[in-house]
């Protein structure tokens, strides 16, 4: 169970450290979509740097329940299923902070 934390969280992070480096908008679902209108109300800059390191965190959050769980192999389950719920919840309070926020629209 922790070598699917380990990959998948080694994943994400490769994931977002790709999207922020070199800038892939391309990766962005749903911006990669969006008609030039829709792209003109986002600062590309700032919405690659802010998915960037939303997947990186994320990545992290596995990577580390999967390598403390690997060591604490007694509670192994525990750790993997914190990890799991920590994952959900900074999903969903990221993308409500993302959505909801000016963060990454153009200043006017």
């Amino acid at each position: 169970m922790a070598i699917t934390n380990l990959i998948t969280g080694l994943f994400l992070l490769g994931l977002g450290f790709v999207v922020r480096v070199f800038k892939l908008s391309i990766l962005i679902s749903g911006y990669n979509t969006a008609s030039p209108q829709k792209k003109a109300k986002y600062d590309e800059k700032i919405l690659v740097k802010a998915v960037g390191n939303f997947a990186m965190i994320l990545g992290g959050i596995l990577f580390i329940g999967g390598i403390i769980g690997w060591l604490f192999s007694t509670y192994s389950q525990m750790i993997i299923i914190g990890s799991w719920v920590a994952f959900s919840l900074f999903v969903v309070i990221g993308l409500l902070y993302l959505n909801l926020t000016d963060k990454v629209k153009k200043k006017e």
